[in-house]
């Protein structure tokens, strides 16, 4: 679903972001880099608006590869390089509540785990299986995958110019919908190992 929303979006991105096309791909994943750590920033000073803002500034990740697309720059370390940087931001992103006391340390590390467990589970089930990494795949299950959760994560900061103390068993609605976060991410972690051990388990013993 997602490789096919990008792909009607490509167009109007290009339009977009053609005045930067001048710049290298690389350049501009490394740039992509400002927002997360300005989110961290806004956060830990309790500038809990423009910090929601910023991260809507994460979608400039889209940047690199349509200008890598556009000007026949695409490369093999350019992947590398955006997908290491993904995993950074994701990091920086999700740490950032903890840094600002917002959610426990456990909680936020518990996600952080998941979420790159996700991600590499399915690059070492492609490789094992020889699938293409390009595009979704049969291992690309479970709800909590990465665009799905940056819309918590977006749900979580939001949550945060609202005041809304104690909403559920003693939780307000920022712990709330964070706890939910890493419920899925768990959840797909499972949901990715139950697939890919159906997929490769037969492989082996052939």
């Amino acid at each position: 679903m997602l490789p096919k929303i990008k792909k009607s979006l490509q167009p109007y991105l290009e339009v977009i972001f053609k005045p930067i096309s001048f710049i290298s791909p690389n350049i501009l994943t490394i740039i992509g880099m400002v927002f997360p750590l300005l989110f961290l920033y806004l956060l830990v000073e309790e500038n809990y608006l423009w910090a929601t803002i910023s991260l809507f500034g994460v979608g400039f990740d889209v940047a690199d590869g349509t200008v890598a697309r556009m000007t026949k720059r695409e490369s093999a370390f350019g992947g590398v390089l955006d997908a290491t940087l993904d995993r950074v931001a994701d990091a920086i992103i999700l740490s950032a509540f903890g840094f600002a006391n917002i959610i426990s340390w456990a909680w936020v590390m518990v996600t952080i785990i998941s979420s790159y467990v996700i991600s590499y589970v399915k690059g070492k089930a492609e490789a094992a299986a020889g699938e293409s990494n390009v595009g979704t795949n049969k291992f690309s299950v479970g709800f909590m995958q990465r665009p799905t959760r940056f819309l918590f994560i977006l749900a979580v900061s939001a949550s945060l110019l609202i005041n809304t103390d104690k909403l559920l068993y003693g939780y307000n609605l920022t712990q709330v919908i964070f706890f939910l976060l890493l419920v899925g991410s768990v959840v797909t972690v499972i949901q990715r190992f139950m697939i890919i051990y159906s997929v490769l388990t037969p492989t082996q013993k052939a």
